[in-house]
């Protein structure tokens, strides 16, 4: 009867075993997703530039949103995401112009809202 107890442990053992893999094999998925998921941002963030010429066109929303988040992600790390020649300012103006076609939002609360 101790046998069968024993055994009867081993198999229980041996499948919380394999659960463990699975589980294992399943977080590490997730966590690979995760860390393709970050670089494809970073990557998407690296490749944000400023438009120029004049805007005679105004862009989807949805493109409006992409860019306002390409934009508070560059001021959020300045110093290594800016384009080359652009300044604080003009991005802070381009994100101020975006917040007030996607929002609605008049010009004088964009400021106040910029200057928290």
């Amino acid at each position: 009867e101790e046998e069968e107890a024993e055994s009867g442990g081993d198999e229980s053992g041996g499948e919380e075993l394999a659960f463990e893999r699975k589980a294992r094999k399943t977080v590490a998925r997730m966590e690979a997703e995760a860390a393709e998921q970050a670089s494809e941002q970073r990557g998407a963030a690296a490749s944000f530039t400023m438009p120029t010429g004049p805007r005679e066109e105004m862009p989807d929303i949805g493109t409006l949103k992409s860019r306002i988040a390409d934009v508070v992600d560059v001021l959020g790390d300045f110093a290594s995401k800016r384009q080359e020649g652009v300044t604080r300012v003009e991005y802070v103006s381009l994100l101020a112009e975006d917040l007030q076609q996607v929002y609605g939002y008049n010009g004088e609360l964009v400021e106040l809202l910029l200057q928290l």
